[in-house]
């Protein structure tokens, strides 16, 4: 199953990605803007808008959803992010748009009761996924960090502004990094990132995705395919969208505004729904 979710608390689910069900929303006008999936539930979280608090709602079928639960950061805002790994899941936020460099982090046994963990005077971290034992998240002027357990993290050194990452996914053999302009940057372990690679301008890496053989990285523009996250294929695109995933053996994605794509080779995109508001992204029990 794909649950696309985004603006207004909107859930739909799908089992091919094309075929949609109606969308839900909830009253609150925050959007969804990141996912996981975990011990046999998706979790949902809006971080923006709630200062000092981000809203959770969680299923277990896509249909039938928790009442919205308050997630506390403070005295630090916004949740930006979601992550499941370890049998626990984590939240990070923080002021990405703040002189002030911080990053909260959160962690839960259960996805309902929340601990605060940590405070750090370190640059925000906006992204999480999980892979390869461990967590590696992404955030602003170029910070990478990672995690065994999701409450002590470690940055990755000698990074830069320039090469901050917009996406990233894990493989078999370590992780790949995307950013703007085709960026792409490859870490057996998510500290030590090299074979720096850039496209044309503008081709903005919006989206890496693992395909269990490849990674392909969806830009405006050009997608890139790799195996081994070193050498890369790049072949010209139309219509990219802005977030996908891959499921099943197709990619699913989204573009502005509420359009819903799918490809069989993530370069040529189709439109196969459309709803109201923005899909801000997607979340299977196989990507999460």
């Amino acid at each position: 199953m794909i649950i696309a979710y985004g603006d207004n608390g909107l859930r739909m689910t799908s089992s091919n990605g094309e075929t949609w069900s109606k969308p839900e929303f909830w009253k609150q006008p925050q959007g969804i803007t990141s996912a996981t999936y975990g011990q046999g539930s998706y979790l949902l979280l809006a971080g923006t808008g709630y200062k000092g608090a981000g809203i959770l709602t969680a299923s277990r079928n896509g249909r039938d959803w928790s009442d919205t639960v308050k997630v506390d950061g403070k005295p630090s805002p916004k949740p930006y992010t979601i992550g499941f790994g370890a049998d626990k899941f984590v939240i990070l936020g923080g002021e990405a748009g703040s002189p002030n460099k911080t990053t909260t982090v959160m962690t839960s046994d259960n996805g309902k009761d929340w601990s605060k963990v940590t405070e750090e005077k370190e640059d925000t971290l906006l992204s999480v996924i999980y892979g390869n034992g461990q967590f590696v998240a992404i955030g602003v002027r170029g910070r990478v960090a990672v995690s065994k357990d999701g409450e002590t993290w470690k940055s990755a050194p000698d990074r830069r502004a320039l090469d901050s990452f917009i996406s990233i996914a894990a493989g078999d053999k370590g992780y790949v990094g995307g950013g703007l302009h085709g960026l792409r940057m490859f870490s057996p372990d998510g500290l030590k990132w090299t074979a720096r690679e850039e496209g044309l301008e503008g081709e903005h890496v919006n989206s890496m995705c693992w395909t269990g053989s490849e990674f392909v990285a969806v830009g405006f523009g050009a997608t890139f395919r790799s195996s081994n996250g070193l050498s890369w294929d790049r072949t010209e695109n139309a219509d990219a969208p802005l977030r996908c995933v891959y499921h099943d053996g197709k990619f699913v994605g989204s573009a502005w505004r509420g359009r819903i794509l799918m490809s069989d080779d993530a370069v040529k995109w189709r439109e196969v729904h459309k709803v109201d508001k923005h899909v801000n992204g997607f979340i299977t029990d196989q990507s999460a």
